[in-house]
């Protein structure tokens, strides 16, 4: 008689009932997709975003500004220095040599002038452009004094020169600073094309 087909090469079958059925694994949870920011949250971000870089973008300007009118009004100051040293060096010419100096060419240092003008950078352009420039129109009365207005140091900017970076409140400070702050009277008024100029009254 045939073993029973329970039992195969000698071992027992384990009944059904018995048998391990391994339980299903666990199925991981899926990542949560991120939701999708609310339509509104995007409008917030977009304007703090713009908002911030408008704030960067004045403070860059302001700064900017701020640095530029500090050198220009550094550069109105060195001109004040200039024409007063000059119209000093003017009167100690005529002084020391009895006589007027000539009329030069602009950024031409006058003839026996030079120590004189040591502290100006005359053949150079002039902190806010152009270049300086003493006239001599030659007019004189009877003392031989030069009558009003013939005797000036001027900046011109008659091409090559570089143009004066000059508006008329830089033209009243200064005149503030070394006459009697009207452009129409005094000393220092605005000659040709708007340019400066200062007189030379002599003793």
């Amino acid at each position: 008689m045939s073993a029973p087909s329970e039992i195969i090469a000698g071992t027992a079958a384990t009944p059904p009932e018995k048998l391990a059925i391994p339980e299903a694994l666990p199925v991981p949870d899926a990542p949560a997709e991120d939701s999708p920011a609310e339509p509104e949250e995007q409008e917030w971000g977009t304007f703090n975003f713009l908002l911030i870089g408008l704030v960067v973008f004045l403070a860059l300007a302001a700064t900017v500004t701020a640095a530029h009118q500090i050198h220009h009004g550094r550069n109105r100051s060195r001109v004040i220095k200039d024409l007063t040293n000059a119209a000093a060096a003017v009167r100690s010419y005529v002084r020391l040599n009895g006589t007027l100096p000539n009329d030069t060419a602009a950024g031409v240092v006058p003839a026996g002038m030079a120590s004189l003008l040591a502290e100006i950078n005359w053949t150079a352009p002039t902190p806010i452009g152009g270049l300086y420039r003493l006239v001599n129109l030659g007019p004189k009365d009877a003392r031989g004094v030069p009558a009003p207005g013939t005797l000036m140091i001027a900046i011109t900017a008659f091409p090559p020169a570089s143009p004066l970076i000059l508006s008329t409140d830089d033209l009243t400070a200064i005149d503030r600073a070394i006459d009697d702050g009207n452009l129409a009277t005094g000393d220092f008024r605005a000659g040709f094309a708007g340019w400066p100029v200062l007189w030379v009254r002599l003793p």
